[in-house]
């Protein structure tokens, strides 16, 4: 049964366990819409992005991090890992547009770290300006249109949506394995809504969370695990 990870200062963790609730985060990088985001089976991640958004951007010490585990029902879930799944958002996807009921757009997919520079999937073009990089700004609108459509005919509406995640380097040229590549889960909570948090009560939790216990020191995990270059 798969476990789900979100990684946080510890200070924030604690305030989770006791306030029983999560942030619900609503930005242009999100791209499975708004939403509480979880990495699936790879706990190592969510402290790697824990590490990122707050120790590089002076908000914590590496050893101030922590992980929070969980596990989730998957009965309501949109789930993109799902080939009928991926069809109904992309016949979805054709009929906003067409009808430009979606107006923002965004480039196409971005890698997040290739040889020191950044490039668009498949590509050999640079990525040069830092202003579009992480800018998901349609799949985000997509996602959240597409689910609460779907529930206005759902006895139980979708609490939870699923995909996986390419970044990173290719673990070699030319190869479709990305050494960071994950699978993302978001609880998107009552998408008509506009509440800064989701309730635990609110949340398809079979277990609900919990801390990591890495059983060791955080840098030096962080350090064996995501320092390398590999191309």
């Amino acid at each position: 049964m798969p476990e789900f990870f979100h990684g946080t200062t510890l200070r924030r963790a604690e305030a989770i366990l006791k306030e029983r609730s999560f942030r619900k985060s609503k930005n242009d990088f999100d791209w499975l819409g708004p939403g509480t985001y979880f990495f699936q089976d790879a706990p190592l991640k969510a402290l790697h992005l824990a590490k990122v958004w707050t120790v590089e951007h002076n908000q914590a010490a590496s050893n101030d991090l922590a992980v929070l585990r969980c596990r989730f029902s998957l009965k309501n879930c949109f789930d993109l890992l799902d080939s009928a799944n991926v069809e109904i958002i992309r016949e979805m996807a054709e009929y906003f547009t067409e009808n430009k009921l979606i107006k923002n757009r965004q480039p196409s997919p971005v890698l997040r770290k290739y040889d020191g520079f950044r490039y668009r999937m498949f590509s050999n073009r640079k990525i040069e300006s830092e202003k579009i990089l992480g800018a998901n700004i349609f799949d985000n609108e997509l996602v959240r249109k597409v689910i609460a459509y779907l529930n206005q005919s759902r006895v139980t509406p979708y609490d939870c949506v699923r995909q996986i995640f390419w970044e990173g380097q290719e673990i070699h040229r030319g190869s479709y394995f990305f050494d960071h590549s994950n699978i993302q889960f978001c609880v998107v909570g009552d998408s008509t809504q506009t509440e800064a948090k989701i309730g635990f009560d609110s949340m398809p939790f079979t277990v609900e969370p919990e801390l990591f216990d890495f059983q060791d020191d955080h840098e030096s995990i962080l350090s064996e695990s995501f320092s390398r270059t590999r191309i």
